[in-house]
């Protein structure tokens, strides 16, 4: 059996879920029926997007990469997993503006960035209540 630290678990865990993402939206951006069209004769004529699909799949991986590289485990994470929010929250809701008439792919990609930020807030607030535990806990020890 191999040993794994927990940081190399959590590098696993988020590298199986950004390939069955990217998976699931090629998937997705091989069905003609998950695009707009405003007549039939245009999906008839439909062809892949592959440059615009190929830019998503970097951004699956830029934003893993992201993820992997805030969430290492250690002293004091709430810090960093809060200045990691606030730059991310910004991006996840400018993804969320391009919804209408989106391809499926698209709608895949706002709903992982939505996850990862929820992963963050959620992380953030974990590790904070656990800093002011500790950091509570430990001045009671002196008393």
């Amino acid at each position: 059996m191999v040993n794994l630290t927990t940081n190399q678990r959590k590098n696993l865990v988020i590298a199986a879920a950004t390939v069955l993402v990217i998976g699931f939206s090629t998937w997705i951006s091989l069905d003609p029926k998950q695009y707009f069209f405003y007549g039939d004769e245009d999906r008839a004529q439909w062809e892949h997007p592959t440059g615009h699909f190929l830019i998503f799949c970097g951004f699956y991986l830029l934003e893993a990469l992201f993820l992997a590289k805030v969430i290492k485990l250690g002293a004091r994470l709430w810090p960093r997993i809060l200045l990691a929010a606030v730059l991310f929250l910004p991006w996840a809701a400018f993804s969320s503006f391009f919804a209408l008439h989106a391809p499926g792919y698209t709608m895949v990609h706002i709903l992982w960035t939505w996850l990862i930020s929820a992963a963050l807030v959620l992380i953030f607030a974990g590790s904070a209540v656990r800093h002011l535990f500790n950091s509570f806990r430990g001045r009671q020890g002196g008393v």
